[in-house]
């Protein structure tokens, strides 16, 4: 009787001791873990968030009309479209001069040294005409 006691009371101390050892490192875990919360706090360590490109939308206008797909059998040719008109959201944007547009045929560049979010390109599904292009 008294070695399977002794043998439960050892066994007893291993457990407490490593339950003891679980305790110390979770509390050590909740320390780091407040100090970053802390340090992100105070802006130490945090990556700051990158700009996103404006949101925009691409339109095709004057493509074919209905009378060109009703009771035709063969299949339709492809046509490009007669104009592309996007329309880029720039809500903080008070002046156009703020903004540096450039257009390739197929590319349009938005950049901003005001407005750090607009620096990126827009690629159109088609090629333009960079000369007969406007911009409102």
């Amino acid at each position: 009787k008294a070695q399977k006691k002794a043998e439960a009371d050892a066994e007893l101390a291993q457990l407490d001791k490593k339950r003891r050892e679980m305790e110390e490192k979770a509390a050590e875990e909740q320390r780091r873990a407040d100090e970053f919360k802390r340090n992100l706090a105070k802006g130490m360590g945090a990556q700051p968030a990158k700009p996103s490109f404006p949101k925009y939308t691409i339109t095709q206008q004057g493509t074919k009309g209905y009378e060109d797909c009703w009771n035709r059998t063969e299949e339709p040719q492809r046509k490009l479209p007669k104009f592309l008109k996007v329309v880029v959201s720039l809500p903080d944007v008070k002046k156009a001069t703020d903004i540096d547009m450039h257009l390739e045929p197929q590319v349009i560049s938005l950049t901003s040294e005001k407005h750090k979010g607009i620096n990126g390109d827009i690629k159109l599904p088609y090629e333009v005409n960079p000369d007969a292009a406007s911009a409102k």
